[in-house]
Parts: C-alpha cells; structure tokens; sequence
C-alpha cells in the first residue's frame, strides 16, 4: 500500500513534524489530556506541494491552521485510510480514526511562489 498523495505526483520525501508539549508535564493526572504543537514556515514554489508527516493516535483532535501571503494555499489531511478532506480556508479540525502516520500535503494553486506558515496541535 502506498502513502496517501504518491498517485498525484506528490513527492516520496516527507518532513517530519516535530512537536512540543504544552501542559500536562510529567506529573499530570492520568486523566489530564496534553497538547502537542508544531510551526513551521516555508517557501513553496508555484503549483507546488510540499509534504510533512506526524504520529497520532486514534481519536485524537488534530487542528491545522495555515496561512500564505497568496492564501492560494490549499491543504489536505491524510492517514492509512486515505484522506480526511481539502481545505481551502486555512483552517481543519479533525478526530484522527487511526494510529500511526497522517499526512499534511500543502499545495500552492497560485501563479507565484508563495511563504507560508503552519501550526498543528494534537490533543
């Protein structure tokens, strides 16, 4: 089986996303959820893609926000079953349905190479 967004000439190279903690430090309550987040920024050339891969586990939230100077770029959020959905208003809030790896492929619909910066968090 291949990864979610191969068939649509996306690149095999993935970025791997790093996240922080936020909260819950090593003493928290069993019951007390964490919150991982990640930014990072970019550059993406026009018509390009540009791919970053996490960990979540199953019934997680994951929330993306991304903004562009073109807000041309779109994004769509994958797992092993495939896609969740593409956004195209900078904004997704999602319940993960699998552990393992899910996808974030950006793609810039616009004429021009664009800067881009994206924030992630599971919780």
């Amino acid at each position: 089986s291949s990864a979610p967004g191969k068939s649509s000439g996306v690149s095999r190279r993935s970025r791997r996303l790093s996240c922080r903690t936020r909260g819950g430090g090593g003493a928290a309550p069993p019951k007390r959820r964490r919150t991982w987040a990640a930014t990072v920024s970019g550059t993406i050339r026009a018509g390009g893609t540009t791919r970053y891969v996490l960990t979540a586990r199953e019934y997680q939230t994951m929330t993306v926000r991304l903004s562009s100077r073109n807000d041309d770029v779109r994004f769509e959020i994958s797992d092993i079953h495939g896609p969740f959905d593409t956004y195209y208003d900078g904004f997704a809030r999602i319940e993960t349905d699998a552990n393992g790896n899910h996808w974030i492929v950006l793609k810039n619909t616009g004429r021009r190479a664009t800067r881009y910066t994206m924030t992630v968090s599971i919780r």
